[in-house]
């Protein structure tokens, strides 16, 4: 009592100053996370945050049908575990994240053209769906792909009719489609039958 007594008035009123700013200043803080943690949240719903939810819209919709000329507008997350892992083992030799970064850079050293970019983005979604990556990996990865081809063609038919070149290029078929075999054959018929639906109605420029 006698140190406090020894504290001038205007010592007190400092450190009631300086008790009122610190409260007030915990108090702001509190409201200002409160809303930056709302605002990632409706980024994550939108698919737009760092690491969006499992199937994020309209991006999921988005690389589900750039993906339509060789899934036929199935998508890659609702497949299994033991799908994914065959697929990127047997067609890329890819059992793991690292093996699939790799594969993905080899790729993006080739002509960026949708059988170059739809190939990539088909693995990005099969790797989420075999385990390799969790859904943050996945979509930060597939994002930017989608967002390319987005800019390069005017349209998922696009898309999949320069996917369909670039198949039978590799295959070293006509480009008439005249001796396609069984395998481009489905993903002509894919596109078709997509073109037919609208490619199910996802507005093309949508932000991905």
């Amino acid at each position: 009592m006698e140190a406090l007594a020894s504290v001038p008035w205007w010592g007190f009123c400092i450190a009631a100053f300086a008790f009122v700013v610190t409260i007030v200043g915990v108090v702001v803080w509190q409201v200002i996370q409160s809303r930056l943690e709302k605002h990632e949240e409706a980024q994550f719903a939108s698919g737009k945050g760092i690491a969006p939810p499992t199937h994020p819209e309209p991006l999921h919709a988005w690389t589900t049908m750039a993906c339509g000329v060789c899934d036929g507008g199935a998508s890659w997350m609702n497949e299994s575990a033991h799908a994914g892992q065959n697929m990127l083992v047997g067609s890329w030799g890819v059992s793991s994240a690292v093996l699939l970064d790799h594969r993905l850079s080899e790729l993006a050293a080739q002509q960026r053209d949708a059988w170059n970019l739809v190939r990539a983005l088909r693995m990005v979604l099969a790797a989420r769906a075999a385990g390799y990556l969790d859904p943050g990996g996945c979509w930060n990865r597939a994002r930017p792909i989608a967002q390319e081809l987005q800019h390069r063609y005017p349209s998922f038919d696009a898309i999949g009719h320069d996917y369909l070149r670039g198949l039978r290029t590799w295959m070293q078929v006509p480009p008439d489609g005249s001796a396609d075999d069984p395998e481009v054959q489905r993903c002509a018929a894919n596109v078709a039958r997509l073109a037919a639906a609208s490619w199910n109605g996802v507005p093309y420029r949508a932000a991905i």
